[in-house]
């Protein structure tokens, strides 16, 4: 059927077209290649404008791509990370790096595993030690009351361990 339909549509535009004289058959070839022309230009216009748009986006996307990727190389860091030392461990290894501070800070080990500092100290050395503390046993600042006095601190200072267990 669709044989037949495609051969009577094929005749009908045939027939219509020799009924045309010679003049208006010339006239409709140019305006199809008009046509034609128009319509090739429109598709490259268009094709010409995503190029360019795509071009502009092209560095967002190249500096969006690199930032993933190094969150995921940070992230896979992250996953792996020794896990944190036990508590015990932890207190043992402390017990000499307590005297770093001076002998006016006392150092106790509370029963959840939290460390309680107490006393003066110069506060740059503090800050080091706590980093120091951080970086190595992933000790963390958990509550802290400083007050100054001089050229050193009173602080007042609880410290827990990253893996919160004992």
């Amino acid at each position: 059927m669709n044989a037949t339909w495609l051969n009577a549509l094929r005749q009908r535009g045939s027939a219509c077209w020799r009924q045309r004289s010679p003049r208006e058959q010339q006239a409709l070839r140019r305006l199809a290649a008009v046509l034609a022309v128009a319509i090739a230009a429109q598709l490259l216009w268009l094709l010409d404008t995503a190029r360019r748009e795509q071009a502009r986006r092209l560095p967002v996307l190249a500096a969006e791509a690199a930032r993933v990727a190094a969150l995921g190389a940070a992230w896979r860091e992250i996953g792996e990370a020794p896990p944190p030392p036990r508590a015990d461990v932890v207190e043992r290894a402390l017990a000499p790096r307590l005297g770093e501070l001076g002998a006016d800070v006392v150092g106790r080990w509370q029963g959840d595993g939290s460390l309680s500092l107490s006393g003066y100290v110069e506060p740059a050395r503090w800050l080091r030690w706590s980093a120091a503390m951080q970086q190595e046993y992933r000790l963390h600042l958990a509550r802290c009351q400083v007050h100054g006095e001089g050229g050193r601190i009173r602080i007042e200072a609880v410290y827990r361990s990253g893996n919160g267990a004992r």
